[in-house]
């Protein structure tokens, strides 16, 4: 049986993740990171729910997003014109 959509999204988060994203997200970019939980319950309710479209759109977004933040994170800190990591949001 090959890998669901789900698998495949966590499976490519996980091999561009660098520890200490998510903290760093929660603190300097407050607003995704509430996206990003917002994701997550849409994520899991279009699962329960059997949406595959709404399941897969949420998915897509959520990899945007992590992916996104995680290409921040692993910027050396002042090379993105914001030396602290704050007051931007992204998408």
């Amino acid at each position: 049986m090959g890998k669901s959509h789900i698998d495949s999204v966590l499976e490519e988060i996980a091999k561009e993740y660098q520890p200490g994203t998510l903290v760093w997200m929660k603190r300097s970019y407050p607003d995704d990171w509430s996206r990003m939980v917002n994701l997550e319950t849409e994520i899991n309710q279009a699962a329960l729910e059997g949406d595959v479209e709404l399941l897969e759109k949420a998915l897509e977004r959520y990899r945007g997003l992590i992916l996104t933040m995680v290409g921040i994170f692993k910027i050396p800190k002042g090379e993105t014109g914001d030396l602290f990591g704050k007051g931007r949001t992204i998408g």
